[in-house]
């Protein structure tokens, strides 16, 4: 991955950026899910997984460290504080935003 994702957020200049501490990025793929209700954004770039509030742009979470890699996150459409994880090794973890569990 030549250039890592970035969203920008243009009034405030915020830019917002996944952790690629301890990557090797060229053997991961980034990957982003926005919420039902457009106000979150989950990402990951093959480090820790991310949670911001698009809103202001802040990092609201940061949770999991590889290994294994997270390849695949997705929020449960009834309920945007309900977010899966799949990683490299076929394990899905379940995380609840509110709670702030795995």
């Amino acid at each position: 991955m030549k250039n890592p994702p970035q969203l920008w957020h243009p009034i405030s200049g915020i830019l917002i950026t996944n952790d690629l501490t301890n990557v090797r990025t060229e053997e991961t793929k980034p990957c982003f899910a926005l919420s039902r209700n457009d106000a979150y954004l989950i990402s990951t770039s093959g480090g820790q997984v991310s949670l911001f509030n698009i809103i202001t742009c802040k990092t609201m979470a940061t949770f999991t460290h590889p290994p294994p890699v997270p390849t695949y996150v997705a929020f449960y459409p009834h309920n945007s504080n309900i977010i899966a994880i799949g990683m490299d090794d076929s394990t899905v973890l379940i995380y609840e935003a509110h709670a702030n569990e795995v």
